[in-house]
C-alpha cells in the first residue's frame, strides 16, 4: 500500500514537472523579440528603405529625382548605415551625392550606371566601398574617400571619368586620395 501511494505521489509529481515544463516553454516561444530584430520595408520621401537591428539601409531610390542629393543621416529616428546592392542603380539624372558618416557600407553596385553623376563626396564613416559601387558613372570626376574606408571592391570606379582620365594615372597606378584603386591601367 505505502508502495502504491508512493508511485502515485511521483507520478503525481512528474505530471507536475511536465506542466510546469511545457508552460514555461509556451511562455519562452511567445515572448514578443521585435525590439531585438526587425526587418520591414517603407519608403521616406523618394528612398525605399528597409530597418533591421534598429537600424535603416537604403534599398531604393526614384529614378526619377534628378540633381544634387544628400542621403539622410537618419529615417524615422533610426541610423542609415548602409546603401544596399544596386539601390541607385540606373538613376541617370542624378548629378551629385552626398554621403554623411551614419553609412558604413555602400553595397555592390550601389550607383552603378548613374551616367550624369558629377561629384561624390563620402563622409568619414564609411568603412566599405562595394563592388562596382559607381562602375560606369561616366560623368564622375570628382570623388572624395576619406580615411575610414578600409575595402574598395574591385571595379568599384571603372569606367568613370576619373579612372578614364590619363592624368589620373601614375606609372600604370591609379589612386583616389590614399586609396589605391588599381595597380594596372588594363
Amino acid at each position: 500500500m505505502l508502495t502504491d501511494t508512493l508511485r502515485k505521489v511521483d507520478n503525481l509529481m512528474k505530471n507536475k514537472f511536465t506542466a510546469i515544463l511545457v508552460a514555461l516553454c509556451f511562455c519562452i516561444t511567445s515572448v514578443n523579440f521585435t525590439g531585438l530584430l526587425t526587418v520591414s520595408a517603407a519608403t521616406y520621401g523618394d528612398y525605399t528603405y528597409k530597418v533591421s537591428n534598429g537600424e535603416v539601409t537604403i534599398t531604393g531610390f526614384d529614378d526619377s529625382v534628378s540633381g544634387a542629393i544628400t542621403i539622410p543621416a537618419e529615417i524615422n529616428g533610426y541610423p542609415v548605415t548602409a546603401i544596399d546592392k544596386d539601390a541607385f542603380y540606373g538613376c541617370d539624372s542624378l548629378e551629385s551625392i552626398e554621403i554623411p558618416n551614419s553609412v558604413k557600407i555602400i553595397g555592390e553596385g550601389a550607383f552603378r550606371y548613374c551616367y550624369a553623376l558629377t561629384s561624390v563626396t563620402i563622409s568619414n564613416g564609411v568603412t566599405t566601398i562595394g563592388e562596382e559601387a559607381f562602375e560606369e558613372c561616366s560623368s564622375l570626376e570628382n570623388i572624395q574617400i576619406p580615411d575610414s574606408v578600409t575595402s574598395i571592391g574591385q571595379w568599384a570606379f571603372y569606367n568613370t571619368a576619373y579612372y578614364d582620365d590619363e592624368t589620373n594615372w601614375a606609372d600604370g597606378v591609379l589612386y583616389i586620395g590614399n586609396h589605391l584603386i588599381k595597380a594596372d591601367r588594363d
